[in-house]
């Protein structure tokens, strides 16, 4: 993983996988995809449009059944935040390839 500034975050291609760093240390914003960076008229990078990973998930079936069946939410949403002075720690070809060996046992048929 490495840390970047605003600009070399809107430089990276869509499809980098991020999370937003904290001053504490510690990436406390989930886990992301970054998708379309917004510009303003004069091309400066404004905003950014991104999916998260750890998405939202919303009832399929009544609330009161036992094993209550969701589906997961992966519609991209808009960051706003416009703190141009924030990090980003994104996850590298590494970082990705120990989360998908991770995942891997995790699959069900």
């Amino acid at each position: 993983m490495k840390l970047v500034d605003w600009e070399d975050f809107c430089e990276m291609p869509d499809g980098t996988v991020f999370s937003i760093y904290e001053s504490n240390g510690y990436p406390t914003e989930g886990l992301a995809v970054r998708r379309q960076v917004i510009h303003n008229d004069q091309g400066g990078a404004i905003d950014f449009f991104f999916t998260s990973l750890v998405p939202e998930a919303r009832p399929i079936e009544p609330p009161d059944d036992i094993g209550l069946a969701v589906e997961l939410d992966f519609t991209p949403g808009r960051w706003g935040v416009y703190d141009y002075d924030q990090l980003f720690a994104i996850y590298e070809s590494d970082d990705l390839a120990g989360m998908i060996a991770c995942l891997n046992p995790a699959r069900t048929p």
